[in-house]
């Protein structure tokens, strides 16, 4: 069966964004409005489109399949090698424990409500990791194709949702205007653009071919962009702030998946838009796994000199997925937990490392060949006072 390995490498970039995080946006910036919470959007979709492409000049310094390990260790030396080998398991054991306890939830509520079926979430995570864990094990095209699966799956059922969900909009509630504390809501908005740890992994699918790696990234990560902006006009605009079944109680439930769910039905009075949000919901949750799954994986294989054997992947793939399904079946209500420290990690190490990699690479080591995005050393220094500006406020809060 022929592909288009460059439609996939986009799609791949597309799908790790918009995953579970999408369903945090709403609930985590409804306090301050639409407007501010756009703002704040296209502030991190710029910061991590630019830090993606940094990330592709650092990488394409090195030889094919070299991981953001080497990239550190070769521009930043002992001390990138350890910060970055820390920030980068904590970083993706974040996202993934936050992935597999809302899709614990998830398929436990939906089994006990549709086939009246008891399962508890802890089971419902292992079910996830199961199917995930055989794609990771045969390879990038297996990933690949369970990827354009669900990722097309979630854009239809996104459609279907705003479609059913646009006629109960009230515009009035989009009028809200509040920037006071609203960067407070960075840290989880910037991890739901992040998607640069798929790059090493698709400039060998692509073969180094630096016009596709540059339109996937750029393609790839306007997507998400778009879709946030008409989620927040739908579920700020449908969904009350305050009251029974508000955004202000979702964010308190941890669990949005399912409680956002709740708070349409209820709107809407229909069960066909809580069945539409849960395939939804599922479709984005597994995209995002799998590209941070597939990372992670590859990130051990390569830190630990594990052999691409059946023995060597197997504990490659128990060191990947153990973590996690830990997490959920000890703390199953800690999807918002687990999300928002997710994004000092994210901050640091896909945000801060890059810029301090190309300066390292271009002004102080003087390494760098080939292939150079137009940004210069005074906006690789913004991005890293932007970045810290996104730590201080996940400390603070």
């Amino acid at each position: 069966m022929k592909t288009n390995p460059f439609l996939g490498a986009t799609l791949l970039i597309a799908g790790t964004s918009i995953g579970a995080g999408m369903l945090a946006l709403p609930v985590s910036t409804a306090e301050y409005g639409f407007f501010p919470s756009v703002v704040l959007f296209f502030m991190c979709w710029l910061c991590m489109m630019a830090t993606g492409l940094l990330i592709l000049e650092v990488n394409l310094w090195l030889k094919p399949g070299t991981n953001m390990i080497s990239m550190a260790t070769t521009t930043l030396g002992i001390p990138g090698k350890v910060v970055t080998w820390i920030t980068y398991l904590l970083l993706f054991y974040s996202l993934m424990a936050a992935y597999v306890s809302a899709m614990g939830d998830l398929v436990s509520k939906t089994t006990g409500s549709y086939f009246h079926l008891q399962i508890s979430t802890g089971i419902g995570s292992l079910l996830m990791i199961v199917v995930v864990s055989i794609s990771v094990y045969l390879g990038m095209r297996s990933v690949d194709y369970m990827n354009r699966f669900f990722f097309f799956g979630k854009l239809v059922t996104y459609v279907l949702v705003v479609i059913v969900a646009a006629a109960f909009v009230h515009f009035s509630r989009l009028t809200v205007v509040n920037f006071h504390h609203a960067w407070l809501a960075l840290p989880i908005i910037i991890t739901s653009f992040g998607f640069q740890n798929t790059i090493p992994g698709l400039r060998v699918y692509l073969n180094s071919d630096i016009k596709k790696l540059r339109l996937a990234i750029l393609l790839g990560s306007s997507l998400p962009l778009l879709i946030y902006i008409l989620w927040q006009v739908v579920i700020l605009g449908a969904v009350p702030l305050d009251g029974e079944s508000g955004l202000m109680g979702t964010l308190a439930s941890g669990q949005p998946a399912t409680a956002l769910a709740n708070s349409l039905d209820h709107i809407v009075k229909n069960n066909w838009i809580s069945v539409l949000f849960k395939a939804f919901t599922l479709c984005a949750i597994v995209t995002s796994f799998i590209g941070v799954s597939c990372s992670l994986f590859d990130f051990l294989i390569d830190s630990f000199g594990i052999k691409r054997n059946m023995l060597g992947k197997s504990f490659a793939l128990l060191m990947t997925f153990l973590p996690p399904l830990l997490f959920a079946f000890y703390y199953p209500e800690g999807f918002i937990f687990a999300l928002g420290y997710a994004g000092i990690f994210v901050t640091l190490l896909l945000g801060i490392l890059p810029a301090l990699m190309v300066l390292s690479g271009r002004y102080w080591k003087k390494i760098a060949t080939g292939y150079q995005p137009p940004i210069n050393r005074p906006l690789l220094l913004l991005i890293i006072v932007f970045c810290m500006v996104i730590i201080c406020g996940l400390i603070l809060q």
